[in-house]
């Protein structure tokens, strides 16, 4: 083995390692979820990439994508964001996706992420139990749309099944959420104005309005250091 291939398969070991400890797994635990032996987990975690076929098992077992397991580039110190957004909010939701890729955080943002052929709700609720956080773009053209509001229920269930755990991000990108929005659920308006909301109304206007808010979210997104 390329001293190069053998300093990849020992990065790629380190990330199974740190997200198995992430989900909580014993070396056992992974191995029979995957289908594997526990042999081949230890070895794969030592740097030891037996196949293609022991990796895609093990990537769908901590609930991530193959080529992120081993895509150097993806950092595994942020938690992954879901972006949920409106049609009309595609653009600023590609500029936000860029932003946080580039730091190395894994995200789903929809034209990226969606497998073709899956269906549409499925895609979107796996979405929202697989991925770390919730980032929620609030604007005119967002909050009234159905989808948005079904992602915006499934995440307050997920965090009430959590334990009150603080899952959602708004985003404003002008002050509908404020001042117009009035969901068919009251309740639901209540729970998402009661958080800190990144405000992005100015963020075409100041470029370093941009870059503070983007950076406020990067950090929001930070994993406490172990």
């Amino acid at each position: 083995m390329e001293k190069r291939d053998e300093e990849f398969s020992k990065l790629v070991g380190r990330r199974i390692r740190k997200l198995r400890n992430a989900n909580n797994l014993s070396v056992g635990d992974l191995a029979e979820r995957a289908a594997v032996t526990s042999a081949q987990i230890r070895s794969a975690e030592n740097g030891k990439l037996s196949s293609a076929t022991l990796i895609r098992r093990i990537a769908e077992v901590l609930h991530v994508e193959t080529h992120e397991l081993v895509d150097p580039a993806i950092s595994f110190d942020y938690y992954s964001v879901f972006i949920s957004y409106g049609g009309p909010d595609e653009k600023i939701a590609d500029r936000i996706y860029r932003a946080l890729h580039r730091h190395g955080i894994r995200c789903f943002f929809f034209p990226v992420s969606a497998t073709p052929g899956t269906r549409l709700h499925r895609t979107m609720s796996q979405g929202i139990y697989e991925y770390d956080r919730v980032l929620l773009l609030c604007s005119e053209h967002s909050l009234g749309r159905p989808g948005v509001q079904n992602e915006i229920e499934r995440v307050l269930a997920k965090e009430a099944a959590e334990g009150g755990s603080e899952l959602l991000i708004p985003i404003a990108l002008d002050d509908y959420i404020f001042r117009g929005w009035s969901p068919t659920r009251p309740d639901i308006g209540v729970a998402v104005r009661e958080r800190v909301v990144c405000d992005f109304t100015d963020v075409h206007a100041h470029p370093e309005t941009w870059r503070r808010q983007i950076a406020l979210v990067v950090s929001a997104l930070r994993k406490t250091p172990e």
